[in-house]
């Protein structure tokens, strides 16, 4: 309200409610008070109303306020300089004189004694407030917690992003040394410091009637970056001060700063909270990154700060001036109100362009996925150590057991032999010291035995293990079948589907051990073991089992099928951002032609889907960019919103690295906002003027109803139905309890963190973010030697010529977004960086196939970078001809190493094998 009544004063009503809006709905604010529940927000109020009264001449006021906030906390302690300053500057300051007391000191000396003694008494008359108020509590008591509060947590810093958790000295004594003086000592250091610095602006800044709540957020700022003892939350109240500091002097360099901080307190509090004590990983430099983010976002600051005392020494601009201001700008870059785009055509061209990309892609993407047919009954264990004993008739060489695992995995059996069901001999442990160990879920596995006996008898050393089929063979290789099939039937009926090549095509690999075995759990209403994602990813998996059977086609052709999709939702992508036939069809042959969109899309794990909804959720959130409620009406946007919100929900539901998407998503609508609300201003300038045939007058009546109307609805449309959809996932979810859906829900969201942010695990085939564009280390999914010259081998990563050229896209991209605030470019950078920026900061174990929902955005970058090239250079069309056909020479060429094709060893090491790291066959 506060905010609300300072913002009214000096601006519009609506512009009034945008600022108070900013506030009012920052995550930074939501996660330390309503979410948290700390106290910050109580004397931040407090700590407002002082500089409020000041900036009123009603510094008594604040005498009182100050005392009721210092023992509400007592960090109100950091803003006493600004309150002592100001009083000294009514009692002994003028400003207006045309004598100064000299050269350097920017004022003339006064003394007010009316003032001064009003001051005097009603500090003291505070002083008695504050123990008229602590009475009841009892003055020693109050006073001692008072002073143990002040002197706790003795430490560089607790938690707080700042210059000491950047070095590494989060929860370091602050008695510890640097050089033989104490981190205290530094501390000391910078406090005079800032206090000085603080005095010298105070005062050279005069009249300026901003200078109070921004010297007060400077304070803060500084306090909680360099000076030692510092909590995560100390920030807290400098968003609120440099919100109302804007108010009194507009310039958007404050409001960035206001983000900027807003992103990283959030981020610093969101991690303790979330972390600490329980989870707290003292060894993870997630919190040191984060603070050189923190520090550099201060530096900014403080240079605003800098710049608002030199560059901006008049403070009496009204906002009327203000927006003039902003006008002539506008009219200079011949900014007005921009209509909708006109509807996209779709022409019978792109049909067949589109038909005929999908048609061919599909046919390779389809063919030689897996088998059709694979082992789905078998023997389940029903009690402790049960056994299958197996009679061969007579007396055989036994050589291998091959077995085809069921949905648990890791299952150990003891072995026995016999040749007359009398004595029994163990031959388990095996002869090189090995247990029977029957590892991965839904794949053919072998055993070596050579061993001659009639029986031989499997026991269960687990309490449950399924297995779906035996296949035996002597040392030659010959199928042996037991006489007693009959009492096993189920592991012995499927006998055709037995590959004595063990390849990807009859069974799981890599991460399909745990995604395919969780879809069929979700089928059987069996215990959910993939439990670090949420299911629905899975569930699109479960579809493709329930239509083809639990065998390798069935659990990889929905994932198959929704990266066709993808070429379908991007080529409208494309066509909408381009709005040219030839340029959709680059966009969508380059997405085909790229090695990580067909290997990711034919395994079964999770992150074709969640790739296919952000393609979606921004395709849709391109398309209301597109649309303006000034000439549309406002229910069509709203549907376009709609549909960009449960894309969201659903990609989220499949991965919770959708998040990441949803956070650009978020950036992109206000930004779009903004660009609403920059329309609005303009047509204040001429209320009965009209441009591109909208009504000026109709802009200004309806922008604030459109805007809070649109803002209430995205309520429903990007929370409470992406959380509908998200607990609705949970259906088939198992966690082996009788809780209910929400339950089961939100006790995941526990495992999940817990389990992302403990985990502790090497790779051989890993690889960290910075890694990713340029294809340092791909990962190896399989590999299997045919003889001694030929493999079959998949890995994923990407094409050179998509993922090497996006590097200069990228960076002609952040050109035409800073020279020309091109917004297709900032556009497509805030989607690439959406996804790609998080990872920046995750200190697990990561892989290059994260990088799959950067790779559509990559890909629109080119294409947009080809599209300005040939604007400019129209020769340049011929070799964007040469550049795409030589990505799909490309494809062809590495096509055995992404699908797993037989191919012989010297081609590969010869011409794919561009880098020692690219290990794309078994060595």
């Amino acid at each position: 309200m506060i905010l609300y009544k300072i913002a009214a004063k000096r601006l519009r009503q609506t512009d009034a409610l945008i600022i108070s809006g900013i506030y009012l709905f920052n995550p930074a604010i939501y996660i330390n008070s309503t979410i948290w529940g700390q106290v910050d927000s109580i004397f931040t109020l407090g700590v407002v109303l002082i500089l409020y009264y000041i900036v009123n001449k009603k510094h008594e006021r604040a005498f009182y306020v100050y005392a009721i906030a210092t023992l509400i906390k007592p960090q109100t302690i950091l803003f006493t300089p600004i309150l002592l300053l100001a009083c000294f500057e009514e009692v002994f300051v003028d400003y207006d004189s045309d004598k100064l007391s000299s050269t350097w000191i920017p004022f003339a000396w006064t003394f007010r004694a009316q003032i001064f003694k009003k001051y005097i008494v009603n500090a003291v008359a505070a002083i008695g407030v504050m123990f008229a108020l602590i009475l009841p509590f009892g003055v020693s008591e109050v006073v001692k917690q008072f002073t143990k509060t002040l002197g706790s947590y003795d430490r560089a810093s607790v938690n707080a992003y700042n210059i000491w958790t950047m070095f590494g000295l989060n929860w370091h004594l602050q008695t510890d040394k640097f050089l033989g003086i104490t981190y205290r000592g530094y501390g000391t250091f910078f406090i005079i410091v800032i206090l000085v610095v603080t005095v010298i602006f105070f005062f050279t800044m005069k009249k300026k009637k901003s200078k109070y709540f921004l010297l007060a957020a400077f304070v803060n700022v500084c306090m909680f970056t360099f000076s030692v003892r510092m909590h995560e939350r100390y920030l807290f109240p400098a968003l609120i001060l440099i919100l109302i500091a804007f108010l009194y002097k507009p310039n958007k360099h404050l409001l960035v700063s206001f983000g900027l901080l807003s992103v990283a307190h959030f981020y610093n509090v969101a991690y303790v909270y979330l972390t600490y004590p329980d989870h707290f990983d003292w060894d993870d430099k997630t919190p040191n990154h984060a603070s050189v983010i923190m520090v550099l976002v201060v530096m900014y600051f403080l240079f605003i700060v800098y710049r608002y005392y030199f560059k901006n020494k008049k403070d009496n601009t009204n906002y009327k001036e203000v927006k003039t201001t902003v006008s002539k700008k506008q009219k200079k870059n011949n900014f007005g109100i921009t209509p909708s785009s006109a509807t996209m055509k779709f022409t019978k061209f792109d049909w067949i362009c589109m038909l005929l990309i999908i048609g061919i892609y599909s046919i390779f993407a389809i063919r030689d996925l897996g088998y059709k047919e694979a082992p789905e009954t078998g023997w389940e264990q029903t009690k402790e150590n049960e056994a299958i004993t197996l009679d061969f008739g007579k007396k055989v060489n036994i050589g291998e057991i091959n077995y085809y695992l069921g949905n648990y995995e890791n299952r150990t059996f003891d072995i026995y032999t016999s040749d007359d069901t009398m004595s029994w001999k163990k031959i388990s442990p095996a002869d090189d010291g090995t247990d029977f160990n029957m590892c991965s879920v839904f794949k053919w596995d072998t055993f070596s035995i050579q061993k001659q006996a009639r029986y031989i008898r499997l026991v269960s050393t687990k309490e449950c293990a399924v297995i779906k089929e035996l296949y035996l063979t002597d040392p030659d290789g010959k199928h042996l079948v037991p006489i007693n099939t009959r009492q096993y039937k189920n592991l012995f009926d499927e006998q055709t589907t037995f590959d004595p090549a063990k390849s990807f095509r009859s069974g799981t690999y890599f991460d399909e051990i745990y995604h395919a075995r969780t879809a069929y759990e979700y089928i059987h209403g069996l215990y959910s073991y993939e439990n670090t994602h949420p299911p629905l990813g899975k569930i699109f998996i479960s579809l493709g089992i329930r239509m083809f059977g639990m065998n390798p086609f069935g659990w990889r052709i929905m994932g198959t099928l929704f990266g066709i999709a993808m070429l379908l939702v991007i080529y409208l992508f494309g066509k909408k951002m381009f709005r040219k036939t030839s340029i959709a069809s680059v966009v969508t042959i380059l997405f085909a032609a790229d090695f990580m969109h067909f290997t990711q899309t034919r395994i079964a794990t999770i992150d074709v889907f969640v790739t296919f909804f952000v393609i979606l959720m921004y395709y849709f959130m391109y398309c209301y960019t597109k649309q303006s409620f000034f000439d549309t009406k406002l229910s069509k946007t709203f549907v376009t919103l709609l549909l960009c919100g449960i894309s969201m929900g659903l990609g989220i539901a499949c991965k919770a690295t959708g998040v990441y998407a949803a956070v650009g998503l978020a950036v992109i609508f206000f930004w779009n906002l903004s660009i609403r609300y920059r329309e609005y201003r303009y047509a204040c300038q001429d209320v009965k003027g009209t441009t591109n045939g909208i009504s000026h007058e109709y802009v200004v009546k309806n922008f604030a109803s459109k805007t809070w109307k649109t803002i209430g609805f995205c309520l429903i449309a990007f929370i409470v139905i992406p959380f509908i959809i998200y607990l609705l996932s949970y259906l088939p979810f198992s966690d082996g309890t009788d809780a209910g859906l929400l339950k089961r829900m939100f006790d995941n969201q526990v495992s999940m963190f817990n389990y992302h942010s403990h985990l502790v695990a090497t790779h051989p085939y890993s690889s960290w973010w910075y890694e990713w564009p340029t294809m340092v280390r791909p990962i190896w999914y399989y590999s299997n030697e045919i003889s001694s010259n030929v493999a079959e081998g998949i890995s994923a990563f990407g094409n050179p010529l998509v993922w090497w050229v996006g590097i200069p896209s990228f960076i002609y991209m952040i050109y035409l977004a800073v020279k020309e605030r091109d917004r297709k470019a900032i556009f497509l950078i805030v989607g690439y960086m959406a996804q790609y920026l998080p990872w920046f900061f995750v200190t697990r174990i990561t892989f290059i196939y994260h990088y799959f929902p950067s790779v559509p955005f990559v890909i629109l970058m080119i294409a947009y970078s080809i599209v300005r090239l040939v604007k400019r250079f129209p020769k340049v069309k011929y070799g964007v001809v040469v550049y795409v056909a030589v990505a799909c020479i490309l494809f062809f060429m590495f096509y055995p190493v992404l699908s797993g094709q037989p191919v012989a060893k010297s081609y590969v090491n010869h011409f794919l094998r561009w880098f020692d790291s690219w290990v794309l066959l078994v060595k």
